[in-house]
C-alpha cells in the first residue's frame, strides 16, 4: 500500500503555516508528490484569501 509523500520529513511541508499543515494532516488525503502538495497549498491559500 502506498502511503504517499512523507510529510513529516518534507522540508517544504515543515515550512508551511501551521494552519495549512493541520488542514492537510486532518484531511486524511494522501499526497503522492511534492508537486501535488504545492497545488494543494495553493488552493488552501486561495480559499482563505477568498473568505
Amino acid at each position: 500500500m502506498n502511503q504517499g509523500l512523507d510529510l513529516e520529513n518534507n522540508n517544504y511541508f515543515k515550512s508551511l503555516e501551521p494552519y495549512i499543515q493541520e488542514t492537510i494532516t486532518q484531511s486524511g488525503i494522501i499526497i503522492e508528490s511534492e508537486e501535488q502538495l504545492r497545488k494543494c497549498v495553493q488552493n488552501l491559500r486561495k480559499d482563505k484569501s477568498d473568505s
